[in-house]
């Protein structure tokens, strides 16, 4: 095992804690060499130390890129690890973590770096009985670069919109592998980052702001903080130290100390092919870590305008210096010079508006207007990017093959790269070799495979799933046009010439019908229709209930009410077959202090400022896009917040709650999870086929109809992957799918998918005055009606919402006027206003009540006389729900406790200890309990009237196919049935009020 750095104790003494190397005019350049050497050595160990401070009390982890700073941090960490064996601190049982992010667009030439880096250190591990635990994490299918950025989810990240692809291919990648190491190793664990102060002005800003350059091993642990920790241990070094660590490390070193000192110790011989690799690509590796500052709210820089070696299809910044430099090298042009081409195609499309489609997503709730945002790639350029990244991933996938055959048959030198790697003449002898091998060994796989079969059918089912213009399996049809050696030029343009237009803001659709409710399909899982949902594709269940015990008590069976004994009347029970509804509202006589909802920004602090105690913003971030509040404005006054608690009920209901696909849900998985076995049978059994045919037809009727190939397939694709299988998805992806169905569906429904781009493009620029709706067509020869009142732009939307907004004002306000009026009431009267409320309520129900009825007598005749089942309802079921109901709503007129429940304490006090208001209540409770028996009369002559009319054959038939041997007839079994009912004690209820009956002894009290 490699022996410990030795550094002279007194150099340690003389190095800063902050260094910085200032070249003197009088020094000479072996002077300047040996003090950089000797700040290089007393800050690694120095960092070593602090590490092995740390790693007594904690796990560590190096965060690691193999870039240069990650790289002299793991050394450290290595070295650390390996003295602290040696001291019998630690064993070969202590884990050596590290953790590393493969976005799968990573660089070329990154790719090599870790295949061999990642062969290297497990070796190294095994030869000295040091436990290393490598975890590489890599994006899920969902997260992957193709799948966000040619799906229409997410817009390409350029240097002025977002960072997406930092965050989600990098950050939550690290954060999952975090998550495990915590659930494998438990919570202590301190990560090492290689961050340093001369990295960058803003990585300087960022790693002051929370102290990581003055934070030391002993002030960490004395923290001793639960939640995230990190220490950058090389935090103080410059360029010239890392270079110099690195060129100096391993048993053979790219060059010898000038000084005499030892090598650093390192897992590989030496680290010439990182030296190479930088050389290559003139700078630096990609800046943007992997690893997010608990806390740190500052926007993720991206890559920036640095010469980075990392994704191939980065368009964080316009020009690729790194990737531009090697490809002037033959021996990695063969490699991504396709895809460079590809990447500067995305960035010159990237922000010109003319490549946008207006897209709808949002809807504003108050008014139901649909947003159209310039937010996804339009449909011609999501496809050529798909065709372009597909063929470039056949292109590299054949050259791996070609040269790994030559390389089997020993002809390597044939391969134009590695005969550029022999040739070349800026090499060292020791270079090339490096070099060579590792090209000769790792160039053989392929390295560039931004697309996939996988992915081809995730982005199939996304199009159709979100509604992108797009044919039906548009994707997995140029992925395998592809693979068969279809192909369309590369294209050649200068990001230069790049087009970077301003983003307008949104065009808003006022659909003919734009009630809020119409949007209430959006939160159901409405994936299929009934049929197939309740088939063998889904499962559907009665809708589920929670309504409380004073409630449920008269929906339980008798046999089941003693579940209910011990509870207390506002426990909550759930209850099959009913659906929770707002009932009334409780009327406080004392508001609560409850405060207006406040809305906060969604963009970031860049500036506040404290002063005497309070807080102020003074500046925030900018955001990508205008972010407009959609939320919902309803007519409810803050003072009707404060006053009234709602009171809800569990109606009876025939609705059931569908999980669609059930099959296709799997517990295990948080998004969406390819099922290979479901694939082969998907290909085997024709659905590939199928698939393929549907999209040759839909290429084949717009062709012959108008040339444009560019129309929405339908959600159908999505609900065929899903039948057939090919997807696994959690809970919430499959509830997330449904809203996303729904939503597609309706917003096809209306015509909105068959908008115009270019005619919305020139409203929302304010290039034209409102079209007629007919001429917002993609195709006006088309038949496709729009249901859609008007196309407004943003401004004028803004004032036609503010119109509205104004009914709603005037509306609330009238509304907070009959709240002020009643709660007066309340306070002066509260036997008057019980007895409003009670009269009201009867008023509001009777109709509903009526209906239950009949939803009570016809199930319970037809399941007396052996129907169990109708129109796949539960007939016993059904009759005891309704019944339920008519229970709980008579007795509020027949029993002062239940009538209690919906009133504030002040009004039972008040009836409790006034006999004069009490006498006036249940006077008019008698009354309208009355009234609900004559309703119960009524419901049931009409009933009778309907079966016995033409309406009611079918129940006839049924009645006649299941009547007693006994019976002649149908209509004689219904008389006898009818009348039965008609006669039966259950019928009416018999409990109304009398004034003697409710008089008891309570106390002082006289019922």
């Amino acid at each position: 095992m490699t022996q410990a750095l030795k550094i002279p104790v007194e150099l340690l003494d003389l190095i800063p804690l902050q260094t910085k190397v200032v070249e003197t005019a009088p020094a000479s350049a072996l002077a300047i060499q040996k003090k950089i050497e000797q700040e290089s050595y007393a800050l690694f160990r120095r960092a070593v130390d602090e590490i092995k401070i740390i790693r007594r009390e904690y796990l560590t982890c190096s965060a690691n890129s193999w870039g240069k700073d990650s790289t002299v941090t793991l050394l450290a960490a290595l070295l650390a690890h390996m003295e602290l064996m040696r001291e019998g601190v630690l064993n070969s049982d202590s884990p050596f973590l590290i953790t590393n992010i493969n976005t799968g667009v990573e660089n070329h030439l990154i790719q090599m770096l870790s295949f061999c880096e990642a062969e290297k250190i497990k070796s190294f591990g095994k030869e000295n009985g040091i436990n290393v635990d490598l975890r590489i994490g890599t994006p899920p299918l969902a997260k992957q670069w193709a799948a966000l950025f040619l799906s229409g989810i997410k817009i390409i990240s350029s240097s002025r919109t977002n960072n997406d692809c930092s965050v989600i291919l990098k950050v939550l990648n690290a954060e999952n592998i975090e998550r495990q190491i915590k659930v494998d190793y438990g919570e202590k664990v301190v990560t090492l980052l290689g961050v340093r102060l001369s990295e960058s002005v803003s990585r300087a800003s960022s790693v002051k702001r929370y102290g990581m350059d003055s934070t030391t091993a002993n002030t960490l642990i004395e923290r001793d903080e639960s939640g995230d920790m990190v220490f950058a241990p090389i935090v103080n070094m410059s360029d010239d130290h890392i270079w110099t660590l690195i060129r100096q490390a391993g048993t053979n070193p790219i060059s010898r100390s000038k000084q005499g000192y030892e090598s650093i110790p390192s897992y590989a011989n030496n680290h010439r092919l990182l030296n190479l690799i930088y050389s290559d690509s003139r700078d630096g590796s990609c800046p943007t870590s992997s690893k997010k500052i608990k806390g740190d709210n500052q926007t993720l820089g991206g890559c920036g305008a640095s010469a980075r070696t990392g994704c191939y299809l980065c368009a964080k910044t316009a020009t690729d210096k790194s990737g531009e430099a090697q490809a002037k090298q033959l021996r990695h042009s063969i490699i991504s010079g396709n895809i460079i081409k590809v990447r500067n195609y995305i960035i010159s499309i990237s922000q010109d508006i003319d490549y946008r489609t207006w897209h709808s997503r949002a809807f504003d709730a108050t008014t139901g207007a649909i947003t159209l945002q310039p937010n996804v790639l339009n449909a011609p350029a999501l496809d050529k990017v798909i065709w372009l990244l597909s063929q470039a991933t056949w292109d590299e996938h054949e050259r791996a093959a070609r040269f790994k055959t030559l390389v089997d048959q020993g002809r390597e030198n044939e391969d134009l790269g590695f005969a550029d790697i022999l040739q070349d003449p800026a090499l060292s002898p020791e270079d090339k070799h490096e070099m060579a091998e590792v090209y000769k060994k790792y160039a053989t796989r392929p390295l560039i495979a931004p697309m996939s079969f996988e992915l081809a059918i995730f982005l199939s089912a996304i199009h159709s799933r979100d509604g992108i213009r797009l044919p039906p399996y548009r994707a997995l049809h140029v992925w395998l046009a592809t693979k068969e050696g279809k192909r369309i030029p590369y294209p050649s343009v200068s990001v230069e010439d790049a087009k970077i237009d301003a983003i307008p803001d949104s065009v808003m659709v006022i659909p003919e019908h734009h009630d809020v409710s119409t949007f209430i399909p959006f939160t159901g899982n409405g994936l299929l229709d009934t049929e197939s949902a309740s088939g063998c594709d889904g499962e559907s269940n009665l809708s589920i209930a929670e309504i409380p015990v004073y409630q449920a008590k008269h929906y339980l069976p008798k046999d089941e009410l003693h579940k209910i004994d011990n509870m207390k009347p506002s426990d909550l029970v759930k209850i099959n077959g009913l659906e929770t509804n707002l009932f009334t509202q409780k009327l406080r006589a004392t508001p609560t202090k409850h405060q207006p909802k406040k809305r906060y920004s969604k963009r970031s602090i860049v500036k506040a400022s404290k002063r005497k105690g309070k807080y102020k913003v003074l500046d925030r971030g900018r955001t990508s896009l205008n972010s407009y509040s959609f939320g919902y404005r309803d007519k409810t006054s803050h003072l009707e917040e404060r006053l009234y608690a709602p009171i809800k009920i569990g109606m009876p209901t025939t609705q059931r709650e569908f999980n669609p696909l059930k099959e296709s849900i799997c517990e295990e998985s948080t998004g969406y999870k390819i099922s290979q076995l479901a694939i082969y049978d998907w290909i085997d059994y024709g659905g590939l086929e199928q698939a393929l045919a549907e999209h040759d037809d839909s290429i084949r009727l717009h062709e012959s109809f108008d040339d444009d190939i560019y129309y929405f397939g339908g959600v159908g694709v999505f609900e065929s992957m899903l039948r057939w299988g090919l997807f696994k998805l959690g809970k919430s992806a499959s509830e997330n799918a449904g809203r996303m169905l729904t939503r597609t569906s309706y917003y096809n429904a209306l015509g909105i998918l068959a908008l115009n781009d270019s005619a919305v493009r020139k409203l929302a620029l304010n290039k034209c005055k409102t079209h007629k709706i007919s001429e917002y067509r993609k195709n006006i020869k088309s038949n496709i009606s729009l249901h859609i009142k008007q196309i407004l732009p943003m401004k004028e939307y803004r004032s036609y919402k503010a119109n509205l907004l104004l009914t709603i004002r005037n509306e609330r306000n009238e509304r907070r006027r009959q709240v002020r009026d009643k709660h007066q009431l309340l306070l002066k009267d509260p036997g008057a206003y019980a007895l409003s409320e009670v009269t009201e309520l009867h008023s509001h129900y009777k109709d509903q009540y009526k209906n239950c009825v009949r939803n009570w007598l016809l199930p319970d005749s037809l399941n007396q006389s052996g129907i169990k089942f109708f129109d796949g309802e539960n007939l016993k079921n059904k009759a005891s729900l309704n019944r339920g109901f008519l229970n709980f709503f008579h007795s509020i007129y027949t029993d002062l406790e239940t009538m209690f429940m919906l009133f504030d304490r002040s009004v039972e006090n008040t009836i409790k200890n006034d006999s004069q208001a009490r006498q006036k209540v249940m006077k008019a409770c008698s009354l309208l309990a009355s009234e609900l028996n004559d309703i119960e009369q009524t419901a049931l002559t009409e009933l009778k009237d309907d079966i016995n009319s033409q309406n009611g054959q079918g129940i006839l038939f049924y009645l006649t196919y299941s009547k007693p041997a006994h019976i002649s007839s149908a209509n004689e079994m219904i008389e006898q049935r009818l009348s039965q009912i008609f006669n039966s004690p259950k019928l009416k209820f018999k409990q109304t009020f009398k004034l003697s009956d409710c008089v008891a002894n309570t106390g002082n009290i006289m019922w």
